[in-house]
């Protein structure tokens, strides 16, 4: 991600409205797994917290929706389809 980000900038930088949208899962959300009926396996003790360092959204038009925010809108946040998803 890093990698990716710091290769665009180049272009984020000139672009009128710049925007940087990770795609991640709902796993990045931490209040997730404290639900009792969410399903967290041993692999998620690793996978989920690199996904919760992201400021992201789920995969889906959530994206598009974020990508065309008016200048000033909301960032750093966890999004999907629905609308926000507690951290």
């Amino acid at each position: 991600m890093i990698r990716v980000t710091n290769a665009m900038l180049p272009f984020v930088r000139r672009a009128a409205s710049p925007r940087i949208v990770n795609v991640s899962s709902s796993v990045g959300s931490v209040t997730l797994p404290a639900d009792p009926d969410f399903e967290v396996g041993p692999i998620m003790a690793a996978y989920a917290p690199t996904k919760s360092y992201l400021n992201a959204v789920c995969p889906g038009l959530a994206a598009i929706r974020l990508a065309i925010l008016p200048d000033g809108g909301p960032a750093g946040s966890f999004v999907d389809d629905d609308g926000a998803v507690p951290w």
